[in-house]
């Protein structure tokens, strides 16, 4: 039986539950994976015969569970996917799948057929209902003995009881055998702040952008600096254009945009380098030699064959070589009439070149446009997609082989060095959405002089952007840099682990260590499982929908069965 609440229900009350209470599972965090974690526990429960009754409790501030913050189903549609349609399906199991477990493709053929395209990349808000959806059907799967329910609740603390977990919201509290924490993000942050006092000429955070970037707060003719060069700053850079009124048109290879009137004059992006996200590609539009599959899948093999060593730097070092060597290979492919030693000269001086430079305006402009042209076919691959897409190509790989003390804490902190420059190269915005960026800065809304080593002034009655070269004041601020992983809420339930001693977290460079099960150190607590974006450093890719990357959170299914099995309670 499932049920979902709004407010908390009056049977939690601040008491230690009874010898015939059932096992008591609290999930922390109704977003995807939070559904995840639902949908693996319906089919790992489903598998088990007991008559042990069994209790889940999901809390979750946001009213459409399943689709989290990210996904709100009341956010514009303007806010698109980076994640293609044909790889999104909230369903963990091809072998026991019903015929109503539709993937988004599926859904989308049903519900919006106009968007049913799997290289598409749909809004936010439309996978948000799917999701939402996904996660109704999972509620009615369970057991008969299993009651769910959903707290539209924000949980304020989370200490340890015994060996139970005491789960607190701002009315009440309650006792778990089971913990699981899928907090994302934790709300919407950025990292750090922009100023030390308040002033309404600073948004902090860009999101929900109906509230954080509306007319009230940044005036249409307004000129808006946006800290942030990622896909933060798109979205900023949407909301403030398209989300005024503003519409584009197309052709095959040129994108403008006419202006409404209520954008802002000018919107200067700043950030320390000025290195852009690449655009990513869509792969039917590009005429590739059939022979580059063979080549990813070959090197996916040589990355699981990358051997392990007690010298960080030796084992980075290999990894590195490794995909330099694919890389070479699928650009040779391409280039078949360059010899390998010039094709892996060009591959290394091209990257040592990015890495190292801080991009100008016309720099940045003509490689967003060089990513775009190429990931729709208008122009023959080069190394930045050939950089970009081996990298997705040989991901799940890389993710397998550095996860869970595949590297040590040391090697962590020289690849982040690798990662940080191959995902703006893989894991840019979709070129439709490039195309939306270079229209605007053909208009002159958006402005490039100020996108490396420029700094903002505050004072008393301005607002400077300065470079070397150029100085402008400006209206209105916004903060489009996401805190880091290691960024933790301090009013969130990690930091209340953290700060009763009930996980250890010695590193901050890198992210919270988890097991393959999600147990965070000491590891002694096997009742306790975090999952998510708070790992990322040493588990690679949390900042996906995909279900097939990580197998974390079906292991952690599966044992948690087991335990209710058992009767192994706490409580």
């Amino acid at each position: 039986m499932t049920q979902i609440h709004t407010q908390l229900s009056d049977r939690m009350e601040n008491l230690r539950p009874s010898k015939e209470s059932p096992y008591r599972i609290a999930i922390i965090g109704g977003g995807p994976r939070g559904l995840y974690c639902l949908e693996s526990l319906s089919r790992a429960l489903s598998h088990h015969s007991t008559d042990c009754p069994v209790a889940v409790d999901v809390f979750d501030p946001c009213s459409h569970p399943g689709a989290g913050n990210v996904y709100a189903l009341d956010q514009p549609d303007y806010l698109r996917m980076n994640f293609p349609n044909g790889r999104i399906d909230a369903w963990g199991s091809e072998n026991s799948r019903q015929i109503d477990q539709m993937s988004l493709l599926d859904w989308l053929q049903e519900h919006f057929p106009h968007l049913s395209n799997p290289e598409g990349y749909s809004p936010r808000p439309v996978v948000g209902r799917y999701l939402h959806e996904c996660f109704r059907q999972v509620l009615e799967q369970f057991p008969s003995d299993v009651a769910v329910q959903v707290h539209q609740a924000r949980v304020t603390e989370v200490i340890e009881s015994g060996p139970a977990w005491k789960v607190s919201t701002t009315e009440t509290s309650m006792l778990a055998d089971n913990l699981v924490l899928t907090t994302g993000h934790e709300g919407w942050r950025s990292t750090g702040t922009l100023s030390n006092q308040h002033d309404a000429r600073i948004i902090e955070h860009v999101f929900p952008v109906g509230r954080q970037l509306s007319q009230a707060r940044i005036p249409a003719q307004s000129t808006v600096a946006i800290r942030g060069f990622g896909l933060t700053w798109i979205d900023a850079t949407l909301a403030l254009t398209e989300g005024r009124g503003g519409t584009f048109s197309e052709t095959a290879d040129h994108w403008t945009y006419q202006r409404s009137g209520d954008e802002p004059t000018k919107i200067f992006p700043y950030s320390r380098t000025g290195r852009p996200l690449l655009a990513k590609s869509v792969e039917p539009q590009m005429k590739l030699p059939s022979c580059l599959s063979d080549i990813w899948e070959s090197g996916r093999l040589a990355i699981a064959a990358v051997p392990q060593s007690d010298d960080p730097s030796r084992q980075v070092e290999e990894l590195w070589q490794t995909i330099t060597n694919v890389s070479a290979q699928a650009l040779q492919a391409i280039r078949t009439t360059s010899s390998s030693a010039s094709v892996r000269s060009d591959l290394s001086d091209w990257f040592t070149w990015w890495k190292s430079s801080k991009f100008s305006a016309a720099q940045a402009y003509d490689v967003m446009k060089r990513s775009r042209d190429v990931g729709i076919g208008l122009s023959q691959p080069n190394e930045a997609w050939i950089w970009g897409e081996t990298w997705r190509r040989i991901y799940p790989a890389l993710v397998a082989r550095v996860s869970h003390g595949g590297l040590c804490v040391a090697g962590w902190k020289l690849f982040r060095e690798v990662t940080i420059e191959m995902e703006r190269l893989a894991f840019g915005p979709p070129p439709e959405n490039m195309s939306r960026m270079l229209a605007l800065i053909d208009s002159g809304i958006v402005d490039l002089r100020f996108v490396s080593e420029a700094e903002l002034t505050q004072g008393l009655h301005e607002l400077d952007l300065c470079s070397d070269h150029h100085r402008k004041e400006v209206n209105v601020v916004v903060n489009a840099v996401i805190p880091a992983p290691c960024e933790i809420s301090p009013r969130g339930p990690i930091s209340s682990l953290l700060d009763g001693n009930a996980i250890a977290w010695d590193n901050r460079e890198i992210g919270l260590p988890v097991d393959e099960h999600g147990c965070p150190p000491p590891y002694q607590r096997k009742n306790l499982a975090i999952f998510g974006r708070v790992t990322e450093g040493t588990v690679l890719g949390n900042d996906t929908l995909s279900r097939k990357l990580h197998p974390q959170i079906e292991n952690w299914a599966q044992k948690t069965a087991q335990r209710v099995l058992n009767r192994e309670y706490t409580l």
